[in-house]
């Protein structure tokens, strides 16, 4: 304390520990796989017939159609992670109406470590020795391959949280009060319970599938555990690691065969090591309008950023938009040739788009398409973004609150939000710039996920609920029958308590049908629409028991459920609440009735019922929203219970 001002410190440090693995062992456990194939019947040309045989014949002869093992060299992981987080707060009353609280906060999260280096990641620098272009796998650690380090992600400094807020005792009837702060919190690389909490961007390189499978060749299977046929073991496998830059790397050709290339993940030296934080701000009025009766009205907001969403197309290897307009050419191999017109499908694809060429010399394997040749890192089948959180949303909502204390035994509060929230955290098309060419509409975006920037998943506009307790006014110390002893006993003591619910419903996702986008699938708008896209009135009215599933309430011909160029092109509906449609909103009365019955000085009995959904409001839900289905548009299922009586009673002494 020193003059008006009341000073607080303090500061926090946590050393945080998470000690987990796929597998407690040097392995994780077998499991064998047998088919029905491995002793069928042939016919007459030699061909397996496949419905004949049985999978439970073959698990007694033990003719195992396929496995894999993993081996891995320790048995828990220890990521580990700190925080430091000092704060200085001051309460400073400037004049007996006038309060403000000021406060400064400083947060220092330190990235994933693990406790030995046990895990690897993916460089986009670093030159990949298979296929000789950018895109290698890293070791941490120090040694050959490794990075010479324990994270490749950077600390952030920076995280300061400011508070700032006031208090002010305008009139004797009314208090004003703001606010304003930024805060912190644990998520992505520095904690949380986010991908990679524990292992990291993985262990590629460090562990080892051994992978046994039938040749595919007349029902033969992998392997036989039968003594009858001489073998009662797995076959010989390698248990030798290979921590090298070219792990998980295939589509290249060695000796005319490709290895099989596989996925791998990304940590971003820079998102990596920011933790998501969130700006809000407040500013509201509180009005006493009688002694017992008080009214709130506030503006509240919120805008978050770095949270987990989002996608970047270049760092999660996907192909970039302009490429969309190669259509079906984007599944061919580039050295295939075309039959009808005797060119390779490369060629074809460099009439539409000149100068698009084979990533690297020795490009080729069955999966070595057109399309996997225009990714970024070709040489894998796909890049995780482990903690590349670009993820934002904002909020702004008027609350509105009316509070009643006691009086005359009514006693309730009213609380009214109408809110906006938006986001771009989830249902991403591209994590490109999406070009105009490519888009139904021609309408494209200049910066990547803005036109997934919508309303969120979770947008409630309005939200009323009311609460409270009413003690009739009959019997001892209440304005009726207190001197008669009869209306003490029948009518004395009992408390009615409610609870009204009426809120909005949340903003529909139409998805569309048979896109080849790499992104979310939505439909475009159907331009030659006209009419109501909500028809046959809300929902549920006139269905019955047999119309249920039938009556539709969205008109699909609104939609092309299918976007241009054969589903390459993106589709441009909004990625929540096209046309403005909202989920079914729903209300709710549940009541009580209470009453406690004095048996001796301390002996009482408490007798309750309570009543949920009172008026047995079916609450339809299930609403078809995929234009793929034959239920777009209908409801299928009832999203509230009916109405359930409970009753209690209580001995109290």
């Amino acid at each position: 304390m020193h003059g008006r001002h009341s000073f607080t410190f303090g500061g926090t440090y946590q050393w945080l520990q998470f000690n987990q693995s796929v597998s407690d062992s040097a392995s994780k456990p077998v499991s064998f796989t047998y088919k029905n194939t491995t002793t069928a019947g042939y016919n007459s040309k030699g061909q397996i017939i496949p419905t004949s045989g049985f999978s439970y014949a073959s698990f007694l002869l033990g003719a195992v159609d396929s496995t894999s093992l993993y081996i891995q060299n320790f048995s828990t992981l220890g990521a580990r992670y700190k925080a430091f987080s000092p704060y200085v707060q001051d309460d400073y009353k400037v004049t007996k109406n006038l309060t403000l609280n000021l406060g400064l906060r400083w947060d220092l999260y330190t990235p994933f470590t693990e406790a030995q280096n046990r895990w690897s990641g993916f460089s986009p620098t670093v030159i990949n020795p298979a296929t000789n272009t950018p895109g290698a796998v890293i070791y941490m650690g120090s040694g050959n391959g490794a990075c010479n380090c324990h994270t490749t992600v950077n600390t952030w400094y920076k995280n300061l949280g400011p508070r700032v807020g006031f208090a002010y005792h305008a009139t004797p009837r009314d208090v004003v009060r703001g606010a304003f702060d930024i805060m912190y919190t644990h998520s992505g690389g520095v904690g949380g319970s986010s991908g990679g909490n524990y292992n990291g961007t993985g262990q590629t390189g460090l562990t080892v599938s051994a992978p046994f499978a039938d040749s595919g060749q007349g029902g033969q299977p992998a392997f036989y555990l039968n003594p009858a046929f001489g073998n009662t073991s797995i076959p010989t496998y390698s248990t030798a690691l290979n921590p090298t830059a070219t792990a998980n790397a295939g589509n290249y050709l060695v000796n005319g065969v490709a290895p099989t290339a596989s996925g791998i993940s990304y940590a971003d030296p820079y998102l990596s090591g920011r933790a998501p934080y969130t700006e809000s701000w407040n500013f509201g009025i509180q009005h006493l309008l009688t002694n017992n009766l008080t009214l709130s009205v506030d503006y509240a907001a919120n805008q978050a950023h770095f949270l987990v969403a989002g996608l970047r197309g270049y760092y999660n290897n996907q192909m970039a938009p302009q490429y969309q307009v190669l259509g079906t050419l984007l599944k061919q191999l580039p050295g295939n040739v075309d039959n009808t017109t005797h060119k390779t499908y490369l060629q074809e694809a460099q009439a539409i788009l000149p100068g698009i060429a084979l990533p690297y010399a020795n490009y080729g394997g069955s999966s070595a398409t057109i399309g996997q040749m225009l990714k970024p890192f070709p040489q894998y089948s796909g890049v995780t973004d482990t903690w590349g959180d670009v993820g934002n949303s904002n909020y702004n909502a008027l609350q509105i609150s009316l509070a009643q204390r006691p009086w005359h035994g009514l006693s309730y509060t009213l609380n009214y939000t109408y809110a906006k929230t938006i986001d771009d955290i989830s249902g991403s098309r591209s994590g490109y710039a999406i070009p105009n060419n490519v888009i139904d509409g021609g309408h494209g975006t200049v910066e990547a996920n803005r036109i997934d920037r919508t309303v969120s998943s979770s947008n409630i506009p309005n939200n009323l609920r009311i609460f409270g307790v009413y003690s009739l006014p009959f019997g001892s110390g209440r304005q009726f029958g207190a001197n008669n002893a009869w209306v003490r006993a029948l009518a004395g003591g009992w408390r009615l308590s409610f609870i009204v619910t009426k809120i909005s419903g949340g903003p529909l996702s139409i998805s569309g049908r048979s896109c080849q986008t790499p992104g979310s699938c939505y439909p475009s708008y159907n331009t030659t629409h006209s009419g109501p896209v909500r028809i046959n009135g809300g929902y549920g009215k006139g269905v019955t028991a047999t119309t249920f599933g039938s009556v539709k309430y969205i008109d699909a011909s609104a939609f092309v459920a299918t976007p241009g160029n054969g589903g390459y092109n993106f589709g441009n509906a909004d990625r929540n609440a096209p046309y403005n449609l909202y989920n079914t909103g729903n209300y709710n009365l549940d009541g009580g009735v209470r009453r406690e019955f004095p048996i001796f000085e301390r002996v009482h009995f408490i007798f309750q019922a309570d009543a949920l959904n009172v008026t047995n409001h079916t609450q339809f839900g299930g609403l078809g929203v995929s234009l793929a289905s034959g239920s777009f548009g209908s409801l299928s299922k009832q999203g509230n219970s009916s109405r359930d009586w409970q009753f209690a009673g209580k001995l109290n002494f």
